[in-house]
């Protein structure tokens, strides 16, 4: 059961029967195993906040499709996927002549970060953490790929496991770089946070 334009009280909520709470709730992702009272203030309480429908399954995925396309639109030019991308990779040895100058403020600017943060990374960096992971063998091979020789872009991927997560499977990253300037137009990772 869904709410139309009237307004509801809570006596309203208590009315429902519990699959109607339950249903109505689940939209919202909340709780549904309580108490039919409990079921019905959580409703109530979801109804006065107006908390949006999640989209389902179905909905998500197509969203999360959408935005990694956008991300394959750098400058009103559509790339290749970088996933699709199966020949022309060139190694880290060999494609690090290529590589374009990308300097840690450039990373900095194309994270938006606050300059609190901006401080804590640099200190990180100064104690040579980011080494560290290196050196570990949290990050791969970094494989460069040009696009196309008339290209002004170039792609950047490699795969990085988290310092918490050892055992788990690496993620996949890729970024999208000015072959010049080192700007940094677009990137993706396949961890949760993307």
């Amino acid at each position: 059961m869904d709410v139309c334009d009237k307004v509801l009280t809570f006596d309203d909520f208590l009315s429902w029967k519990i699959e109607a709470l339950r249903e109505f709730l689940g939209k919202r992702g909340l709780a549904k195993d309580k108490p039919k009272r409990e079921l019905s203030a959580l409703a109530y309480s979801a109804y006065t906040m107006n908390l949006p429908v999640l989209p389902s399954a179905k909905e998500h995925e197509q969203i999360r499709r959408k935005d990694y396309q956008s991300l394959l639109l750098v400058d009103g030019t559509r790339i290749p996927d970088p996933f699709s991308l199966h020949e022309r990779w060139l190694s880290e040895q060999d494609g690090m002549k290529s590589w374009p100058p990308i300097y840690l403020t450039d990373i900095v600017q194309y994270a938006g970060v606050s300059d609190m943060y901006v401080c804590k990374f640099l200190q990180e960096y100064k104690l040579g953490k980011g080494q560290s992971f290196v050196d570990a063998k949290h990050s791969g091979e970094i494989f460069y790929h040009p696009i196309a020789s008339n290209s002004h872009l170039c792609v950047l991927r490699s795969e990085c496991i988290p310092s918490q997560h050892l055992r788990d499977d690496p993620h996949k990253i890729w970024i999208v770089v000015e072959k010049d300037t080192g700007v940094i137009k677009s990137s993706y990772c396949t961890c949760t946070a993307g």
